[in-house]
């Protein structure tokens, strides 16, 4: 039988315990392995919001098996998963005979590193300019503003910015 590339994502019940997940893990390998199948990657993508509840749960714990395997290790598995009653809902796919499936895993890893990264720095930069507006504002900034007194600046550099207006004249002018 021919081989192929797939990837099954599931959704677990996000209030399963630790090791209820790894026994799931584990039989899907074993599924796979059993019928000449070979685990690619597995990654856990951790409790995310579901677009709409099931089994009135909000959340779910999602997972992404990529592998190769015959027809009959697809049907196995989906079966395995369709009696488990802590998988919400599976979905497989075929990989395209085209596409590597370890570069596109490399490539969507590089993708989410960038991404983390991008996200840190924003977050410290973030944190810089709210530190700088802290500072601006100072300590002195309780009352919140308004018309009498507390704005941004305090009396003297009101007074200090008066004093530097140069008023033009304007009596010799007809």
């Amino acid at each position: 039988m021919e081989t192929r590339n797939y990837e099954t994502v599931f959704i677990a019940n996000p209030h399963a315990p630790e090791q209820k997940i790894q026994d799931i893990n584990t039989r899907n390998q074993q599924i796979i392995e059993s019928l000449d199948g070979k685990i690619l990657n597995l990654d856990d993508w951790g409790k995310k919001k579901m677009a709409y509840a099931i089994r009135k749960e909000a959340k779910g714990h999602y997972f992404c098996i990529t592998y190769k395997a015959n027809n009959k290790a697809v049907a196995e598995l989906e079966r395995n998963m369709r009696i488990n009653e802590e998988i919400f809902r599976f979905l497989t796919v075929k990989i395209d005979d085209k596409v590597d499936p370890m570069a596109a895993i490399e490539a969507y890893k590089r993708k989410l590193e960038a991404h983390a990264k991008r996200e840190k720095e924003r977050a410290e930069r973030d944190a810089e300019r709210n530190a700088d507006r802290a500072s601006f504002r100072g300590p002195d900034r309780r009352d919140g503003g308004g018309e009498r007194g507390g704005g941004f600046r305090r009396q003297e550099e009101v007074a200090a910015a008066v004093v530097d207006i140069e008023i033009p004249d304007l009596s010799d002018e007809e």
